[in-house]
């Protein structure tokens, strides 16, 4: 007898700080539901782990609310407020989150793909390995955000801002991102096969090492850009802006690049193998390293000066 009693007050209180751990993370607070569903609002409250599927909650106020692992599938939070909420790991696919503010939201690992963000404010946000797969962001402001290893794949972000943001390692093929602000924005490592960027701005950004194969980068701004290894394989930089930008090793090959400017750029063993040059404007023909083979010239000549190197019949000085 005295065993089992010795035994309930061991465990009574261990249960005890069990409760009081749930009730302290709210992973069953019904009075944040309560308040969300009849008020539509949920400031502060929590709502980790919960299934709130296919509601209807426009211009909700849910600042600063823990959201974490929260299922949000198909439900509407247009205008609502998710300022300094945490929603990592949280799922809300297809979800409308039009003209929503999530200023310093935490969406690491979220799933968004699908959602329609149009004008979204999510400047500040920490996003790292978030999903946005084929998100309908255009004209919304991700300025500062932390978007390290994001997946952007066939997202359309036409006139967002991504200024000074952290997109390394981010995937963004096939994005479509027209007139875009991405000045001072870090891309290393960034994939952005066959992406539309036309007429879009990435000024002082960071693109060393990133893969712009195939692009659409007619008449972007990359000056002062730091395209250092970057691929430009196949892509459509004609009339686009290099001032003074960083192409050393750039990958240049089969680029269409007519009309580009050039003047102060880095092209120290950069390959322009069939890369189509015509009008051109400062372009240095005799950088160090520079690789020319079957290039066509900004005065419409050939260059076949490096096809040796470039076949790899000799090794390259």
């Amino acid at each position: 007898m005295k065993k089992i009693i010795l035994l309930l007050c061991l465990v009574f209180p261990i249960l005890n700080r069990v409760d009081k751990r749930d009730d302290h993370l709210g992973l069953y607070d019904s009075k944040s539901m309560e308040l969300l569903f009849k008020y539509n609002r949920c400031e502060n409250g929590s709502l980790i782990g919960q299934s709130i599927v296919n509601e209807d909650f426009p211009g909700a106020n849910l600042k600063g609310a823990a959201l974490n692992h929260t299922d949000f599938l198909l439900t509407n939070l247009d205008y609502a407020n998710l300022e300094n909420a945490n929603l990592s790991n949280a799922r809300l696919v297809y979800c409308s989150l039009v003209e929503a503010n999530l200023h310093k939201t935490r969406l690491i690992q979220t799933n968004l793909d699908y959602a329609m963000m149009i004008k979204a404010n999510l400047s500040q946000c920490n996003a790292f390995s978030a999903s946005f797969m084929q998100v309908l962001a255009t004209e919304s402001n991700f300025s500062e955000a932390k978007l390290s290893g994001t997946n952007f794949q066939n997202s359309n972000i036409n006139l967002s801002d991504f200024r000074r943001c952290d997109l390394s390692e981010s995937n963004m093929n096939w994005m479509s991102a027209g007139g875009t602000k991405f000045q001072f924005a870090n891309l290393n490592l960034a994939k952005l096969i066959r992406a539309s960027i036309r007429f879009s701005n990435f000024n002082y950004a960071n693109l060393s090492y990133a893969n712009l194969q195939g692009a659409d980068a007619h008449r972007t701004d990359f000056r002062h850009a730091d395209l250092n290894h970057a691929h430009l394989i196949k892509a459509d930089a004609s009339q686009a802006e290099f001032n003074n930008a960083n192409l050393q090793w750039a990958q240049c090959i089969k680029a269409d690049m007519r009309g580009a400017i050039f003047t102060g750029a880095n092209l120290k063993n950069a390959n322009f193998s069939g890369a189509i040059l015509l009008n051109a404007k400062d372009f240095d023909p005799n950088a160090e390293g520079l690789i020319l083979c079957k290039t066509v010239m900004p005065d419409g000549s050939i260059n076949d000066r490096d096809c040796a190197i470039a076949l790899g019949e000799v090794a390259p000085k």
